[in-house]
């Protein structure tokens, strides 16, 4: 049998799913069309409304179930700046390359997650440099894969 708790925040996210959805599809027909609202305007705010809401019910839901008290506050930063230096990653591929890219995310990850010691960063810098050079011979030279 499912609980009630587990049920509500099941259907919160799936609703904050298709409420983006719901928003995004709004958005193709047309916000405003002749300076009155077209197609999509109704839509698109009926979307929204539906994540928004649906995300409050879950984060009550969530507080309910005691589950944020199992998480600690510095790995929630540490999470974030994960996400933030994989963003990172993906935005500096394009510009500098996606080698350098992979050993700065690579270092990155590292500095997040491990110690802060002197001896740490420089066996993270060797090892992040040697999975570069593993992932360029993987990728560059046997797949023949464009690094950009």
């Amino acid at each position: 049998m499912i609980k009630v708790r587990n049920l509500d925040i099941g259907v919160s996210a799936l609703l904050i799913v298709f409420g983006a959805y719901v928003a995004y599809k709004g958005m193709v027909f047309g916000y405003v069309e002749a300076g009155a609202p077209g197609a999509g305007f109704f839509p698109l705010w009926i979307g929204l409304g539906l994540a928004i809401f649906s995300g409050v019910n879950l984060v009550k839901a969530i507080r309910r179930s005691g589950m944020l008290a199992t998480i600690d506050g510095r790995e929630f930063v540490r999470v974030a700046l994960c996400s933030v230096a994989m963003a990172g990653f993906v935005w500096l591929g394009g510009i500098i390359g996606m080698m350098v890219s992979a050993f700065l995310l690579m270092f990155g990850i590292g500095v997040i997650f491990g110690p802060r010691t002197r001896n740490f960063y420089v066996l993270l810098a060797v090892v992040s440099a040697g999975m570069t050079a593993v992932l360029y011979i993987v990728f560059g030279i046997l797949l023949a894969v464009p690094l950009l």
